[in-house]
C-alpha cells in the first residue's frame, strides 16, 4: 500500500495553487492584462499572483514573474507588495524542492507582514514554512509554525485558514504514524470545510482520513470514504483530485480482494467486489492523468494495474501494463538523473543560502523563548502567591472534592453534599455504550497477571479521557467491560452523536495499539443503544452511581453482536445520528433475549 500512502500525501497540501485548477490559459489571460496595468501597486499585484498560480504548473516562469513583481516593488517603495514578492518566490522554489531558497524568501517576508500588521498573510507565510519543514520531515519544526499560524486564524476568525492549517497538521502526524492524532486534526479540518462549504478541502481531508485508515488496515472504512471523496471531485472537475484518488481506490479494493483471498481479512461492505472492481478504478485513473499529463499517476496505476490482472490470471493485460508501467518509470528516471545533476551544480550555492536563513530563523526562535520566559515569570509569581496563601484549605478540600467525584457525577456529588442523599431519577433518552475485549481470556493465559492489569489499566485511562472530553458519564468497568452513558445527569440533545464520536475514538486507538503492540494488547467490540433509563446511587458503604433498564441490556446485546474492532449501533441510535456518520446496515440480526433488531456499523464521520 505504499504507492497509496504516497498519492495522499500528495494530495493534501495546505496552499494548493488555483492554476491546477483553472489551468495554464488562465495564467495566460492575466499576462496578456499586464500591459494595460502600468508600473503601479496594481502591477505588483498582477505578477505576484502570476507567480503564484504558476508555482504548481512552472515553477521557473512563476520565479521569473516573482523577481519582476519584488523589483517593481521595491521601486515604488510598498512594503507589501515586496512581502508579497517573497511569499510567491518561496512558492515557486519550494515548488522545485528548492527548500532552502524557499524558507530564505519566506523568512524575509514574515517580519514586513508583522511589520504593516497584514495578519491573514503573516497566517499564510507561517504555514508555508510549516510546509517546508514538513517536506524536510523537520516535524518539530513545521509543528511550531502550524501551531502559529492556526493561532493567528483562531484569533481573527480566519476560517480558510484553519481549514488548511488543520489538514497540514493531520498530514505532520500522519507522516509520523501518529493516527489518533492524524485523525483529530483531519476531522477537525473536515468539520470546518464541511461548515463553510469548501467542498475542495473536504475532499482532501476525506482523503488524508481515508490514508490512515489503511495504515490501521481498516480498508473497508477507507473505501467508504474514498468513495465520498472521488463523488466530490467529479462534481467540482477536479482532475488532478480525481486521478489521485481513483487510484488510491484501486489499490484499497485490490488489497481487499488479496486479503479475503488469503483469508487475512474478512470484509462486509466490499466483500462481494471482485478484482474487476478495481481495475476498473484503476483504469479510470489513467484515463484522468493522461488528460492533465500526470505521468507519476500512472506509472503508479500501470504497476498496480499489472498486479491486478495478474492475480486474476488475465497474464496478456498484465504484461502491456508492466510494459507501460517500464516505459513511463524510464522517463521519469531519465528526467531525475537530469535533475539530480542540476541540483549537484547548485549545492553551493544552497549551502550559503543555508546559513543565511538559519540565522534569521535563530533570530525568531530567541525573540521568541525571551517573550515567553518573561512571561513564564509573571505567572509563576502569581501562581506561587496565590498557592502560598491558600495552600492547606485548597489541599484538604481537593482531596475530599476529587475523592467524591471520582465515585460520583459532579451534580450527584453536589446534591449529595446539599442534603446528605441522592435521589434516583427516570431519564427519558440517554445512549448507552458497552465495550468488551475479544479473547480477554486467552489474553489472560499468555500474559502475566501484571502485565495484563497494566494493559487494562493503559486502555482505561484513554477511555476515561475520551469519556470526559466528549461530555459523557462513564459508570463502572467490570473485568474487561466498559460501560458509560451520554445524556445524564444533566440531559443533552447530542447525547447519541456524542457518544458515536467518542466511540470512533476509542476504535481509533485500539486500532492504532493493536497495530503498534500486536498480541501485547486487545482488540475491542463496542455496542451503542439509545432508549430510557433510571440512575442514582446503589449501596451504602462503597457506594456508586449505576443505571438499570432494558436500554442497557440491549445496549449489551449490541456489544455482544459486534465484530472486532466494528463499532455496533441499533436503529433508535441511528435514527438520531445517520445525518452525522457513515453508516452500514447489517440487516435484521438475532439478538439474546431480544428476538431480530436493525443494527448498522458506524465507520467514520
Amino acid at each position: 500500500m505504499k504507492y497509496l500512502y504516497s498519492l495522499l500525501f500528495l494530495l493534501i497540501c495546505p496552499f494548493v495553487s488555483v492554476a491546477q485548477l483553472q489551468g495554464r490559459s488562465y495564467v495566460d489571460s492575466l499576462v496578456s492584462e499586464l500591459p494595460a496595468r502600468g508600473a503601479d501597486t496594481n502591477g505588483v499585484k498582477l505578477l505576484c499572483t502570476i507567480s503564484l498560480l504558476l508555482n504548481s504548473i512552472d515553477p521557473d516562469t512563476g520565479i521569473m514573474y516573482g523577481h519582476k513583481g519584488l523589483q517593481l516593488a521595491q521601486e515604488l517603495d510598498w512594503k507589501k507588495g515586496v512581502a508579497k514578492a517573497y511569499n510567491s518566490l518561496g512558492a515557486n522554489n519550494k515548488a522545485k524542492n528548492e527548500n532552502a531558497i524557499a524558507l530564505d524568501f519566506y523568512l524575509k517576508a514574515l517580519p514586513i507582514f508583522e511589520q504593516i500588521k497584514d495578519n491573514a498573510s503573516l497566517q499564510a507565510t507561517y504555514g508555508n514554512i510549516g510546509n517546508v519543514y514538513l517536506s524536510q520531515k523537520k516535524y518539530d519544526r513545521a509543528f511550531i509554525y502550524d501551531s502559529m499560524a492556526l493561532a493567528i486564524c483562531e484569533k481573527y476568525k480566519f476560517t480558510e485558514g484553519s481549514v488548511r492549517t488543520l489538514g497540514n497538521m493531520g498530514v505532520l502526524f500522519d507522516e509520523q504514524g501518529n493516527y489518533v492524532k492524524a485523525l483529530i486534526y483531519y476531522r477537525k479540518a473536515l468539520k470546518f470545510a464541511d461548515e463553510n462549504n469548501f467542498k475542495s478541502d473536504k475532499a482532501k481531508n476525506l482523503g488524508g482520513i481515508a490514508g490512515v485508515y489503511c495504515a490501521m488496515d481498516s480498508l473497508e472504512e477507507a473505501a467508504v470514504i474514498e468513495e465520498s471523496a472521488i463523488g466530490i471531485y467529479r462534481e467540482l472537475g477536479d482532475k488532478n483530485g480525481l486521478a489521485i484518488n481513483l487510484g488510491n481506490m484501486g489499490a484499497i479494493l485490490y488489497s481487499i480482494v488479496q486479503k479475503n483471498a488469503s483469508g487475512k481479512y474478512i470484509g462486509d461492505a466490499h466483500s462481494a467486489l471482485s478484482v474487476d472492481k478495481a481495475i476498473s478504478y484503476l483504469k479510470e485513473s489513467i484515463v484522468v492523468s493522461k488528460e492533465i499529463g500526470n505521468l507519476d499517476i500512472q506509472n503508479q496505476c500501470y504497476k498496480m494495474l499489472s498486479e491486478a490482472d495478474s492475480f486474476k490470471g488475465d497474464f496478456k493485460e498484465a504484461l502491456i501494463a508492466y510494459k507501460l508501467y517500464a516505459d513511463r518509470f524510464m522517463k521519469m528516471t531519465i528526467s531525475d538523473v537530469v535533475h539530480e545533476k542540476e541540483l549537484k551544480d547548485k549545492l553551493l550555492e544552497k549551502d550559503q543560502k543555508e546559513l543565511v536563513y538559519k540565522k534569521k530563523e535563530k533570530g525568531f526562535f530567541i525573540a521568541g523563548i525571551v517573550v515567553l520566559f518573561g512571561i513564564t515569570v509573571i505567572i509563576i509569581r502569581h501562581s506561587f502567591t496565590q498557592k502560598k496563601t491558600n495552600r492547606l484549605l485548597s489541599i484538604e478540600r481537593g482531596k475530599s472534592e476529587t475523592l467524591l467525584l471520582n465515585i460520583l457525577p459532579s451534580e450527584v456529588a453536589e446534591e449529595l453534599k446539599e442534603h446528605g442523599a441522592a435521589k434516583a431519577k427516570f431519564f427519558e433518552t440517554v445512549t448507552v455504550m458497552f465495550t468488551d475485549f475479544v479473547g480477554f481470556t486467552q489474553a489472560g493465559e499468555r500474559m502475566s497477571p501484571q502485565v495484563l492489569v497494566d494493559e487494562l489499566h493503559s486502555c482505561f485511562k484513554v477511555f476515561d479521557e475520551i469519556m470526559a472530553r466528549h461530555n459523557i458519564e462513564k459508570i463502572k468497568t467490570v473485568g474487561d467491560a466498559y460501560l458509560a452513558v451520554a445524556g445524564l445527569p444533566v440531559t443533552n440533545q447530542s447525547h447519541a452523536e456524542n457518544m458515536v464520536s467518542a466511540a470512533l475514538e476509542i476504535r481509533e486507538f485500539m486500532l492504532a495499539r493493536r497495530a503498534k503492540n500486536g498480541d501485547s494488547t486487545f482488540e475491542i467490540r463496542i455496542g451503542i443503544h439509545t432508549g430510557r433509563v433510571v440512575a442514582g446511587i446503589v449501596g451504602v458503604k462503597k457506594f456508586a452511581y449505576d443505571i438499570w433498564g432494558d436500554t442497557v441490556n440491549t445496549a449489551a446485546r449490541m456489544e455482544q453482536s459486534s465484530e472486532p474492532g466494528k463499532i455496533n449501533i441499533s436503529e433508535t441510535t441511528h435514527d438520531l445520528v445517520k445525518n452525522k456518520f457513515t453508516c452500514l446496515y447489517r440487516g435484521k440480526i438475532e439478538a439474546k433475549h431480544k428476538g431480530m433488531i436493525d443494527m448498522y456499523f458506524v465507520f467514520s464521520k
